[in-house]
């Protein structure tokens, strides 16, 4: 069945002469529920298991926020196929009672709508199967017969309560979370005390001082010996001339 059928969920129509069917497949044969007992369908996700439930109870999920039981109907009803694929298994979703119920099925094979005219009494070879009580009628179609289930009649008082109890405890069970989750804060970390660091002092510049330059010793000078006058020798000879 393709997928698109199943928006015919949305679109439910009844009217005096016809009736809106969800087909599905179930150890080889086909079984309908009425289109306005089902919610949706849905492909089968991770199933929590109840421990101590009847072996039909597959477990619970949760489907938006509310908890769901699944009733494998093919242990409900101790049907056994020959082959056992679970690739095209479905969930349908059924409002009973104002409460919501999950039935794992072996596929789903269409969505259609059956004149009236076409239910019949429920045979007595297929009520050996099925507990009549389980069942409205058949819709005999042209080379088929669908086998019309009553979802409100397939659990008795006492399996209706024991099912109620379970999904009472698994919601007392579930932590309530209010609001947004609140982050572990980050442990603090103490801060060092911050030491005042002292201003640190710019020495000026050490300016080397220039070398002292000895000064040479002042040498006494010598006196100025006076020269005698040279006396002209001309005198004696002017003497001896005479």
């Amino acid at each position: 069945m393709n997928d698109n059928n199943y928006d015919a969920v949305e679109g439910k129509v009844e009217s005096k002469d016809l009736r809106q069917l969800v087909v599905f497949a179930l150890a080889g044969e086909e079984y309908g529920l009425d289109i306005v007992d089902i919610k949706e369908i849905i492909e089968v996700p991770e199933v929590t298991p109840v421990p101590n439930s009847p072996d039909y109870i597959k477990g619970i999920v949760d489907i938006r926020g509310e908890i769901t039981v699944i009733v494998d109907l093919r242990k409900r009803f101790n049907l056994h196929a020959e082959k056992n694929d679970l690739s095209n298994q479905k969930i349908i979703v059924a409002d009973i009672n104002g409460n919501l119920m999950g039935f794992l099925v072996d596929a789903v094979l269409q969505i259609i709508k059956v004149p009236q005219s076409s239910v019949k009494k429920t045979p007595e070879l297929i009520a050996n199967k099925i507990q009549e009580e389980y069942i409205k009628g058949v819709s005999v179609l042209e080379n088929r017969i669908i086998v019309l289930l009553d979802v409100t009649k397939l659990f008795e008082k006492n399996e209706a309560e024991q099912i109620d109890d379970i999904k009472k405890t698994v919601v007392e069970e579930k932590p309530v979370v209010t609001g947004e989750p609140v982050a572990e804060e980050e442990p603090v970390v103490e801060e060092k005390p911050v030491v005042e660091e002292k201003p640190v002092v710019v020495e000026e510049p050490v300016v080397a001082e220039e070398p002292v330059v000895e000064e040479d010793p002042v040498v006494a000078e010598e006196p100025v010996v006076e020269e005698k006058p040279v006396v002209a020798e001309e005198s004696e000879n002017q003497s001896n001339i005479k």
